[in-house]
């Protein structure tokens, strides 16, 4: 059954990760959505391969990230600080949840600590 469930989850990832990749392949990004649905101040939750390369795309979108989430945040080495979701300040207009598996957990959590909108990538690169 573990097994199962990791093989469905990466699944879901790659097909999301195909999905980005056309989207930038038609000059497309998810900085353009942000931009947008006037987000300009976004922060992303999950600084694993996928959260890095949303934020690198999204600063050189022109998106500001004041910070990024991440439970391990002690030992996440990143452009911008990190937080951990127990200390993340409402004043982000979006936060990205990067780690699509996660996504209801994860926004279950944040619902408690901000206002703004929690949205998953997986979701964006669909919309976009």
């Amino acid at each position: 059954m573990v097994i199962s469930k990791k093989a469905d989850w990466l699944s879901d990832l790659s097909v999301m990760q195909t999905r980005w990749l056309w989207l930038l392949q038609n000059g497309k990004t998810v900085a353009d959505y942000c931009n947008n649905n006037g987000y300009r101040r976004v922060a992303i939750y999950g600084m694993s391969e996928i959260g890095y390369a949303l934020l690198d795309e999204l600063k050189s979108g022109g998106v500001e990230i004041p910070y990024c989430i991440d439970r391990n945040a002690d030992s996440i080495f990143a452009k911008v600080d990190v937080k951990r979701p127990d200390d993340v300040p409402d004043e982000v207009d979006v936060v990205i949840v990067a780690v699509i598996q996660y996504y209801d957990s994860v926004k279950n959590t944040l619902e408690k600590r901000v206002t703004c909108p929690i949205v998953s990538l997986a979701d964006i690169v669909w919309e976009a």
